[in-house]
């Protein structure tokens, strides 16, 4: 019998103008198969999904397995590569995956004057550093614009799951996902191992002695996108900085999330004109401060479109382009100096498209020295929600 027509197709180079690099995170343990697995059902998704770069948070028995199963004598992760890339795979940058210690970072947890590689997470010592490990490495790629993130939770201890989970609803932002990738009717206990159907090994064997075909593993082999709550949006101005640990991220997380729930009441009142000079002022919880013009005009802008129901806008250049148009003399309703002697005050750079959470960092930097000014800072427009959360009958506008 001739053998089946393969299911599967080089994944064409993605061209230069893609804005986004994709990077798969991953813990492994004993089961290594569990990259080859994802990567597969990645790209059979439509559009095929192809990470750009691989990266393993491991022990030192996972890094063996790695090495041992995928880096062995049957190069398995060298057949996947050339199966999906097809014959410019030596060529093409995707799947960008090796034993080098930049891809595959074996934890290691301090024990006195020492670093010790981690071989086991049986202590909350060795829970917590490989914790800290995941926050390190998911901080680095969540902070870049141009990065969306796949995070496994498909291999390694347990305990490494859930908190490569929890760090993924703290850090992640919209457009990243977590997975699992379920393998059954045998193909996950085969001997030889099962990486993927067009593997070059095709005659596996189950436990209970049946024959198994690499190549009809298909329909075993499902990829879960779990649900994953981007909060990184809320906890913005606790995460202006890297989190030096995994408890100083869930700490701050948390303390943002109290400061969100406080009362807020805000008034925004007309600029008052003593001798021609103008006052901008608020009124937070009854007590009134004075502006800048430049913090003015951010505040009031948003809490304009927030008390008036209006949802946030969907990107920073969305908001920039209603600001200018706010900003415009041509702007319909009632014209007040606010906004002529405000945007005096602000400057050209207004209308650079970076500065608009420059300036949002500004105001919020501000807003936390005042008191009950905390809860307004986390309340402010930031990465993922471009919009003032607070309730509208919380907001008073003059």
């Amino acid at each position: 019998m001739p053998p089946a027509k393969k299911n599967t197709r080089a994944v064409p180079q993605q061209r230069a103008t893609t804005r986004h690099r994709t990077v798969l995170l991953a813990t492994t343990g004993l089961s290594p198969a569990i990259l080859t697995e994802t990567v597969w059902a990645l790209a059979q998704e439509t559009p095929p999904v192809i990470p750009d770069t691989v990266i393993v948070l491991t022990t030192v028995t996972g890094r063996a397995q790695l090495e041992k199963q995928l880096f062995g004598t049957d190069a398995a992760w060298d057949q996947l590569r050339r199966t999906l890339l097809g014959k410019q795979a030596d060529s093409d940058p995707r799947l960008d995956f090796d034993l080098t210690p930049d891809r595959v970072k074996v934890v290691h947890q301090r024990v006195g004057a020492r670093r010790v590689p981690l071989d086991e997470l049986a202590t909350p010592e060795q829970n917590t550093t490989f914790a800290d490990a995941i926050v390190q490495e998911l901080w680095t790629h969540t902070s870049q614009p141009d990065v969306h993130v796949v995070a496994s939770l498909a291999g390694g201890f347990k305990t490494m799951s859930a908190l490569m989970l929890s760090a993924m609803q703290l850090l992640a932002n919209p457009g990243d996902r977590v997975t699992h990738v379920l393998v059954s009717g045998g193909y996950d206990t085969a001997t030889p191992p099962f990486f993927f159907p067009e593997q070059k090994t095709q005659e596996l064997r189950a436990r209970d002695g049946a024959t198994l075909r690499a190549r009809a593993a298909g329909p075993h082999l499902r990829l879960i996108d779990l649900p994953v709550i981007p909060l990184r949006r809320w906890f913005e101005d606790a995460l202006d900085r890297k989190p030096p640990s995994y408890d100083t991220l869930v700490r701050g997380s948390l303390a943002s999330l109290k400061a969100l729930a406080e009362d807020i009441t805000l008034e925004l009142g007309p600029v008052v004109l003593p001798s021609g000079k103008p006052k901008h002022w608020m009124r937070l919880n009854g007590v009134e401060h004075f502006l800048s013009p430049d913090r003015y005009v951010y505040l009031r802008f948003f809490a304009e479109r927030a008390a008036a129901g209006a949802s946030p806008y969907p990107t920073p250049d969305d908001a920039l382009a209603a600001l200018k148009a706010w900003l415009s003399p041509q702007c319909p309703g009632a014209r007040e100096p606010r906004l002529d002697r405000a945007r005096e005050g602000i400057g050209a750079a207004t209308y650079d498209a970076d500065d608009l959470p420059k300036r949002l960092k500004d105001l919020r930097t501000f807003l936390e020295k005042l008191p009950g000014g905390r809860a307004l800072a986390a309340a402010l427009p930031a990465k993922g929600h471009w919009g003032l959360r607070l309730p509208r009958e919380r907001l008073t506008l003059g």
